[in-house]
């Protein structure tokens, strides 16, 4: 699943657009250090990889990583951090340390647990 929202306390770096960059690495260390703390005793969670960075404050693209082997409970997982996020995000406005736009929030294949090859392939540099 792929989860956007917008870091409204952070200002867009251009070289938040290479995943080479030790700023885009510092950054994505942090979202995934913050979604881990939020999401780690969740069924299925194992991670999260930011796809992208984007300029608008700070867009982050961010994939979670759900345990495909889990098969069953991969849906249920998918749609439980879902709901904690959106939760998270609406209510505090936070995540970790970041102020989040609760309005930025999407969700995007929570209700999938497969990616076809072109999807996939998206993903290679």
């Amino acid at each position: 699943m792929v989860v956007s929202f917008r870091i409204v306390d952070r200002s867009y770096l251009p070289d938040l657009d290479s995943r080479q960059s030790p700023a885009f690495k510092k950054l994505e260390a942090e979202l995934a250090e913050s979604l881990r703390k939020i999401l780690t005793n969740t069924p299925g969670y194992r991670g999260s990889r930011v796809i992208a960075f984007r300029a608008g404050s700070v867009i982050a693209d961010v994939e979670i990583i759900i345990d495909p082997t889990a098969n069953q409970t991969s849906v249920a997982g998918a749609k439980t951090i879902k709901t904690i996020l959106t939760n998270q995000i609406q209510q505090k406005q936070q995540l970790g340390s970041f102020a989040i736009d609760p309005t930025s929030l999407s969700v995007s294949n929570a209700d999938r647990t497969c990616m076809t090859l072109t999807e996939l392939l998206t993903y290679l540099p």
